[in-house]
Parts: C-alpha cells; sequence; structure tokens
C-alpha cells in the first residue's frame, strides 16, 4: 500500500512546477529510504529463519551425500583482539596458510561421497592432531528449502610454524641447549624441515630432519632424520601409512634405524660406566580390519622386526664391563581390539587449549619367534608383547591407565621380562584450580645393563641427578596442585602455575650399590608456559625444588628449566 501511496504522490507532483516539484521529490526520497529500510529488515528477518532450519536439518543423524566441500583458512593471530599489535599483524603477513589442496587431503572422505555425521566430527579431530593446524572446525550446512546441496564447510587456524629454535635448560644437575630453525609447514604444503645444533651432558653435533606427506598412499608420510655428533652419527628413514581413522582398512610401514653413539650411565650422581653402542634396527608391518561394530574395531598384524646390539669399550677410567651383544630376527603377529571414545578436555595436557581424548578401551597383543636361533630346537627364542590402557570419565574426575609387559624367553640365556603400569588421575575443582596425581611401578628381571631400570630427577623425582637410584623394581608418586589464571600474553604465551609434591624409590638387583636405599622425596613450585600459536606444541617447565631425602651429590635446592611434551 505504501509503494502505490508514493506512486500517486508522484503523479500530483507532476502537475507542480518550480519550487513545489523540489518539495515533493524531497519527500519522496524520505519515504523511499524508509521503505527500503522496512523491506531490507524482513529479508534480514526471512534470511536468519532460513539458516535456523537449515542448522536444524544439519543435525540430523541420518547419511547424507555430500555435494560441496568449502574451505576457510583463518589468520594466524585475530587481529580484532583489543591486545593486538604491529607484531600479529606482522606475522599473518609473513605467515603462509595451510593451502587448500593439503587441507582437503587430510580430510577422510572426498566429495560426492555418502559420510555421516560422526564421520566429520572424526574429521575434525584428525585436522587438530596436526603441528601446523592450532584448531579446526568442521560444519555441516545441510540443503534447505531453496537449495539441495549439503555442504560441508572446513575451516582452519594454522600455527606460526617457522621457528628459529633457541633452546637451554637444566635437568637432573645438568644442562644442556641448542640453537637452530625448524619449519612444520613449509610453503604451507604440510612438510617438515629442520637443521639444529645441540649440546648436553652425552653428546653434541648437528641434526638434520625432514617429513612429507604423500599423495599417494593417501595419509602417508616419508620421514629422514641425520645427525652427525662427536661420539657418532645417526640415521633413520621411515615409511607409515596409519590406521587413519576408526573404519580404515588397511595400514603399513616400514623403517631402518641406524646409529653409532657412546652411551653413558650415571648412578648416585656421578657418570658410573660408558660404552661405544652399535644400533642397527630394520621394521615391517602391515594391518588389516577385521571386523567393525559402531565404535569397536578388531584388527590383524603382521610384521617383522630385525636388530642388533654391539657394546665395545672405550679409553676411560669409568668401569669397563660390558653389557652382552644381542640381535633379534623374529617374524611376528598381533591382535588389536580399538574402541573410539573420544572425549573433548582441557587443561590436561596443555594450557586452554582443545585436546581430544580417547577413554575407550585399547588393547594391541603380539607374539613372534626368533629365527635367527632356530638352529636348535632348544635355544628357540618367544618375544611377546601386551599393551592395555583405558580412561574414565566420572564428573569432575579423568583417570587415565595404562599398563605393559615385555616377555623374551630363550632357553640357552636368562629371560627378559619387563612390566609396567601407571595411573593418572586429574580433578578439576574449580575454573582455576585442578589436582594431579600420577602413580608408576615398573619391575624388570634379568634387564638389560644398557638399559637400566632408574629413578631421578629425569624419571619421576624432581631435584635429584638423573638415573640416581638402580634396581630392578621401581615405583614413584606426583602430587600437583594447579592454578591456571587464564592468562595470555598477547596472544602468544598461555601461563600457569604449580606446587608439587614427588616421592619414589628403585630397589633390587643392579650394577653398582646406591648411595642411599631410602625412599626419594622433594616438594617444589614452578610455572608453565606454552604458546597455542606455535607448532612447537611444548611446555616449559621452571620449577625451583626442594629436595627431602639427603645423599650423595643432592643439593639443597635445585633450579630446572626444561621443555616436555606436557603439563
Amino acid at each position: 500500500m505504501k509503494t502505490i501511496s508514493l506512486f500517486l504522490r508522484l503523479q500530483v507532483c507532476v502537475f507542480y512546477l518550480g519550487g513545489e516539484l523540489n518539495n515533493c521529490l524531497k519527500k519522496l526520497t524520505k519515504k523511499s529510504i524508509k521503505l527500503s529500510f522496512i523491506i531490507l529488515f524482513i529479508n534480514s528477518i526471512t534470511i536468519s529463519s532460513q539458516e535456523v532450519e537449515c542448522t536444524a536439518v544439519a543435525a540430523s543423524e541420518e547419511p547424507f551425500t555430500l555435494d560441496k566441500l568449502t574451505f576457510v583458512s583463518h589468520p594466524l593471530f585475530d587481529e580484532t583482539q583489543s591486545n593486538s599489535f604491529y607484531i600479529h599483524s606482522l606475522a599473518n603477513w609473513l605467515h603462509i596458510n595451510t593451502q587448500q589442496h593439503v587441507v582437503k587431503k587430510l580430510l577422510p572422505f572426498v566429495q560426492a561421497e555418502v559420510i555421516s555425521r560422526a564421520q566429520f566430527v572424526e574429521a575434525e579431530r584428525i585436522l587438530n592432531q596436526y603441528s601446523f593446524l592450532r584448531k579446526s572446525r568442521v560444519s555441516l550446512v545441510a540443503g534447505c528449502e531453496d537449495s539441495l546441496e549439503n555442504e560441508l564447510k572446513v575451516e582452519t587456524w594454522d600455527t606460526w610454524s617457522l621457528v628459529p629454535y633457541i633452546s637451554f635448560g637444566r635437568r637432573a644437575g645438568n644442562n644442556k641447549y641448542a640453537f637452530g630453525f625448524k619449519e612444520d609447514n613449509f610453503l604451507g604444503l604440510g612438510i617438515h624441515a629442520g637443521v639444529q645444533y645441540k649440546k648436553d651432558h652425552l653428546r653434541s653435533g648437528y641434526q638434520v630432519t625432514f617429513s612429507m606427506p604423500l599423495n599417494f598412499p593417501k595419509q602417508s608420510t616419508l620421514e629422514f632424520e641425520f645427525a652427525d655428533n662427536d661420539d657418532g652419527q645417526k640415521t633413520y628413514l621411515a615409511y607409515s601409512k596409519p590406521f587413519y581413522q576408526q573404519s580404515s582398512k588397511q595400514q603399513h610401514s616400514a623403517s631402518i634405524f641406524k646409529e653409532n653413539r657412546r652411551d653413558s650411565i650415571y648412578q648416585n650422581g656421578t657418570l658410573a660406566w660408558q660404552f661405544s653402542h652399535d644400533v642397527d634396527q630394520f621394521a615391517l608391518a602391515y594391518g588389516h580390519l577385521i571386523t567393525q561394530h559402531k565404535l569397536s574395531a578388531v584388527r590383524m598384524h603382521f610384521g617383522m622386526n630385525k636388530e642388533r646390539h654391539h657394546f665395545e669399550n672405550l679409553n676411560s677410567t669409568i668401569l669397563t664391563e660390558l653389557p652382552s651383544d644381542r640381535g633379534f630376527t623374529f617374524p611376528w603377529i598381533g591382535m588389536e581390539y580399538s574402541q573410539a571414545d573420544y572425549q573433548t578436555f582441557s587443561n590436561i595436557r596443555f594450557i586452554d587449549h582443545r585436546e581430544d581424548i580417547n577413554l575407550g578401551w585399547q588393547l594391541m597383543s603380539k607374539i613372534g619367534v626368533d629365527i635367527s636361533s632356530l638352529n636348535s630346537d632348544d635355544s628357540k627364542g618367544i618375544h611377546v608383547e601386551n599393551i592395555l590402557s583405558k580412561g574414565v570419565q566420572w564428573q569432575n574426575t579423568l583417570i587415565l591407565l595404562s599398563t605393559s609387559n615385555k616377555v623374551y624367553w630363550r632357553k640357552d640365556q636368562p629371560n627378559h621380562q619387563a612390566l609396567a603400569t601407571e595411573l593418572e588421575v586429574y580433578q578439576y575443582l574449580t575454573p582455576r584450580w585442578a589436582g594431579y596425581f600420577k602413580a608408576q611401578w615398573r619391575a624388570e628381571k634379568n634387564q638389560y645393563y644398557d638399559e637400566p631400570l632408574t629413578l631421578g630427577g629425569d624419571t619421576g623425582v624432581r631435584g635429584y641427578a638423573q638415573q640416581y637410584q638402580h634396581g630392578d623394581n621401581l615405583w614413584s608418586a606426583t602430587a600437583e596442585l594447579r592454578y591456571n589464571p587464564h592468562w595470555e600474553l598477547y596472544q602468544l604465551v598461555n601461563v600457569a602455575w604449580a606446587a608439587f609434591a614427588d616421592s619414589g624409590k628403585a630397589w633390587g638387583e643392579s650394577f653398582a650399590t646406591n648411595s642411599t636405599d631410602e625412599t626419594l622425596q622433594s616438594i617444589g613450585i614452578g610455572a608453565r608456559l606454552f604458546s597455542s600459536h606455535s607448532s612447537e606444541g611444548n611446555v616449559i617447565h621452571m620449577d625451583i625444588i626442594k629436595p627431602l631425602t639427603t645423599g650423595r651429590n643432592v643439593d639443597s635446592w635445585q633450579w630446572r628449566v626444561q621443555v616436555k611434551q606436557s603439563l
């Protein structure tokens, strides 16, 4: 009606000349502008209602055909935030975002494929596993009344992947440092390359690493690593195609590892044993999906492992008795049961960062026959390995449990056996406070002397030298009170704090006598630093520690800076 009224007014205005015409046109313009805003408002309401309808359709659990894939790559830093400044703008300008075809290859499905809602939820979890992606979101925009297309939108946020690598720290009484550079997403192609020089109490030298995704087979990776140290060289080459998702049909891998190095064994805070160690390892593995029911999968594995360890004396005053040379060549067969029960958490291993943790049952059992010992039936070697893990969530409590055992039987040699169990408990107290408890128990029989069972500042009780106590049995426990103020300094660093108490003991058979058989105990406080915008994915621990058990080479206080993979 308003449109008709305006038209009639225009006809009346035609009969008037001069100043009256101008007045009419001004009134007409004002009316038209008001009418335009009304029409625009009505249209916006209509569009909003359609989007709500689309979202409701997208929530359906029915499988659908994926008609269209849309990719959105967000800037590295959000420059609209109040704490944004020129560094963020410069980083966004310098950084090359992950290219669309790379993200497309990482998805476990392709366009025109029939997928379920569970599959694109799984796709989001898979993308979040890559270090060069800080966050991803996969959402469905389903077909509405005016469109029959099912569109899937994939959004990604990159991490800063080019890192001038500078590292330093002090752990268990030893200093170490490293410098170089690493690029985890070269030209946005998902390629990793790095060069670094590092020095610690064991060795110093240069290291080159490289890994890249392969176009065929899909979701496969090629890795290479070479190190030239003052005590020898290391070469590692590997190809792998894992069970990329729960419904994947096959897995296969191959790897070669060669290294000659100087091994140093510490005890009671001093260097106790040193020798030259040559390692040759070769591994092949193939896995096949047997059956899948909802979120559970049963897989069969086959493989071949070959390894050789050779030891030689060094010209030093350190104890010169050598570990025995050993070598194995064994084909093996294994069975795996995997249950997918992924839950999303935060502040478990990182600070204010999304973490997808599988709480389902995971069981892997393998058995192999050492064909290098087949010259005599009496000396035939049998390898057995079992790994079991499970997670439980109850209200604000998360419990993670894992256990494993390895056995090598051979009639002409002492049987080697190893058993390990670990329990972790995370307790959310308030949005800022949390409790953490960890306990582990390990036991070995006829352990390899180059791989002793030890307890110290690097294996469970902070404040003591590494490998301080030796034995064939070990237990340790850690309790922490964590405080997270939810500080993010200029989108660069997340900060948290912790107070902790450690306790543990190693006892039983060992190569040399421990200086103290008492339980090792310590308390301390520390800061935790984490950057979600860096592809490093590491947490810096800065601790002040007070050892409570006195002994040889035990300081009254110790400070430690260490880069770890979790809180």
